[in-house]
């Protein structure tokens, strides 16, 4: 599984893409691909769709692009922040390691 955040400034350059993102982004909408909310009429400055399995998902700024065998899927970056915390060298020590749940 891969994730990338759409802040204001990736999107306007993609130089920081991961490749999964670029050959999504390459692709016409429909599922599995990456395009803006206004195509094909688009400035560069408006936000993200996704299509994904559960239909399209309209990005706001921050939120993520998960990559997950093939498929494409998004998280808000607001539950993100309650869901995830950035692991540093700092706060490991004494981490103890979670039990894995299965995917829903």
């Amino acid at each position: 599984m891969e994730a990338f955040q759409i802040t204001q400034s990736r999107r306007s350059d993609n130089s920081e893409w991961p490749n999964w993102l670029n050959r999504a982004w390459q692709m016409d909408p429909s599922e599995g691909a990456v395009w803006p909310l206004e195509y094909p009429n688009s400035n560069g400055t408006d936000v993200l769709c996704v299509g994904t399995s559960n239909g399209v998902e309209v990005l706001s700024w921050d939120d993520w692009i998960i990559e997950e065998n093939g498929e494409l899927s998004v998280v808000k970056s607001i539950a993100n922040q309650f869901t995830y915390s950035i692991i540093t060298p700092s706060n490991l020590l004494g981490l103890q390691p979670l039990p894995l749940c299965p995917l829903a």
